[in-house]
């Protein structure tokens, strides 16, 4: 057995991992840091060592295994063991009610947000006062900061990489956080700011928003 830092001599091992066909755990691997994941938002930040198996697998030793949700003062699961073979990752989680949890992860290109490219240059078309058709919904947009209602979050623009039209996509700063005031979307398309809010039990409410004039009160 032989136990070593990793320090990018295991190249294999480097990059950011997914669950293929499935939404939630996320892996971020630079040299020795490692990062855990769930639906967009860290739940464990930790260093790690290697072990060389005999097999020619590899197993992560983790400096800490508690999971814990952002403001969460307890873990709600464990890392019980990682391990990396034939390009995937394999890891299994604890849980103090249901037991142990595997997941196989492989590589992945997308951002914590998926498939997207940032647009963030979009900002800038962004830029201003806008309401929607009904007007209620009044938005400003101002560098990476939008404001709906009186509430300011940080924004970045996503651009699908499926698409290679004028469409992008407007998402709250922290991937794991959604857009206030019930906005389920907010989006540009065909040169449009478009947004739908959910209503339980009920069709979604769909918003056109036009730019408000300067010189309005």
């Amino acid at each position: 057995m032989c136990i070593k830092k990793a320090n990018g001599k295991y190249p294999g091992i480097q990059g950011n991992w997914e669950e293929r066909g499935v939404i939630g755990s996320r892996v971020e691997i630079e040299d020795s840091n490692i990062v855990f994941l769930w639906r967009g938002g860290p739940v464990l930040e930790t260093t790690f060592k290697v072990v060389e198996n005999g097999d020619g697998s590899l197993t992560l030793k983790l400096a800490k295994t508690g999971l814990r949700y952002k403001g969460d003062t307890k873990d709600y699961a464990s890392i019980a063991d990682m391990t990396y073979a034939d390009g995937k990752l394999t890891m299994t989680e604890y849980f103090p009610i249901t037991g142990e949890s595997k997941s196989v992860l492989s590589k992945t290109e997308n951002t914590r947000f998926g498939n997207y490219d940032f647009a963030d240059e979009k900002l800038e078309w962004l830029r201003g006062a806008w309401v929607d058709e009904r007007g209620y919904n009044n938005v400003v947009f101002d560098n990476d900061k939008m404001t709906i209602n009186g509430e300011t979050i940080k924004v970045r623009v996503l651009k699908p990489r499926w698409n290679d039209g004028d469409n992008y996509l407007i998402r709250n700063a922290d991937p794991s956080r959604e857009l206030p005031s019930g906005l389920s979307t907010l989006e540009i398309k065909g040169g449009r700011l478009l947004g739908r809010i959910i209503v339980c039990d009920a069709p979604f409410i769909p918003l056109v928003f036009s730019r408000k004039d300067s010189g309005e009160a």
